[in-house]
């Protein structure tokens, strides 16, 4: 193992060594996965179980401390630790909006944020998207819910553009 000096003395051979040192011994960084950090229902399903349904999303704790170190999400300090629920504000919030498409009422942007919620069983606590609209809205019970396919077309919107951001860690490329 190569003597351990303070960061800035590396050169950026030596940190992509050293990351590669790490990965050969499966030190790999997080990265989520759809239908395992997240997904449709509590149970983080790829797709939603019924096309007939409205099923939400949701994002495991791991998933979104991966949110909060890459800067896309922000919450109290306490977030990833405090039993309690709380609203995690997405970050830069128009990056995330998506659309209605042609299924909607009100100016046709969503706007998301994450709101934590406690499951009983294996799923434990849990992140749904919620998406508002003026008046409208879904995954909360202060707005006039949205249509089914207003719906779904809004979460899978959101979707992919986090698997965008996931694929290319960053801002720059959604």
């Amino acid at each position: 193992m190569k003597h351990v000096k303070i960061y800035e003395e590396y050169s950026d051979e030596e940190l992509k060594g050293l990351l590669g040192d790490l990965k050969s011994v499966g030190h790999v960084p997080f990265k989520p996965k759809l239908g395992e950090d997240y997904g449709f229902t509590s149970k983080l399903l790829p797709e939603p179980p019924d096309q007939k349904g409205a099923f939400g999303v949701y994002f495991s704790m791991r998933t979104l401390d991966y949110m909060i170190r890459k800067r896309m999400a922000e919450g109290p300090p306490d977030v990833l630790t405090s039993p309690d629920t709380y609203r995690v504000q997405l970050k830069p919030q128009k990056a995330w909006d998506t659309s209605y498409g042609s299924y909607g009422p009100g100016n046709y942007k969503m706007e998301h944020w994450l709101s934590g919620v406690n499951f009983s069983g294996s799923a434990g606590k849990l992140y749904q998207l919620v998406g508002v609209s003026g008046d409208y809205g879904f995954g909360t019970s202060w707005a006039k819910p949205v249509g089914k396919k207003a719906r779904m077309h809004s979460q899978k919107q959101f979707l992919e553009k986090f698997q965008k951001f996931v694929d290319k860690e960053g801002f720059a490329n959604i």
